[in-house]
Order: structure tokens, then C-alpha cells, then sequence
């Protein structure tokens, strides 16, 4: 026999939500109320969802831009002539 018939990764089983489950792994419930997030306390969600947008679309920029645009040349050119 093969070694993967002796230890299957999955094993079929119909309780699960997906049909299979893992043996290998300790078989413990999840509470997902209590480890649900609820978001921060200081502020709303729709606050957090435009604050994550605005520092998504903000990195994004930035990443196109260092790729159109060479900001350590600058700060070289700088650094060089205040010494």
C-alpha cells in the first residue's frame, strides 16, 4: 500500500461543514460569537472600511508611483549637497 492510504490527509466525514476533516489536527469547537470581531470600539465599521480604503488606495499609489518615479535619486541628490 501507499503511504498516503496508511495517513490521508482528509477523511471523509459528514458533520462537517465542508464533508471532510483534518484527523491530524486536535478536534476542539470554535465559538465564532466570541472570536468574531467586532471591529474597533472607538469607531464605526463604515468608518474602518473608508479608513482601510483610503490607506489601500494610498499605498497603492505610492507603489506605482516609486515605479514611475525615482525617489531615492532625490534624496541622494540631497543628501550629497548639504554635505
Amino acid at each position: 500500500e501507499d503511504e498516503e492510504d496508511k495517513d490521508p490527509i482528509l477523511v471523509e466525514d459528514h458533520s462537517s461543514p465542508v464533508g471532510y476533516k483534518v484527523p491530524n489536527f486536535p478536534d476542539f469547537p470554535i465559538d465564532p460569537i466570541y472570536y468574531g470581531g467586532k471591529g474597533l470600539s472607538c469607531c464605526s465599521l463604515r468608518a474602518e472600511i473608508m479608513f482601510g480604503l483610503v490607506v489601500g488606495i494610498g499605498v497603492g499609489a505610492f507603489v506605482v508611483s516609486t515605479g514611475l518615479y525615482d525617489y531615492l535619486e532625490d534624496f541622494h541628490d540631497y543628501v550629497s549637497e548639504s554635505v
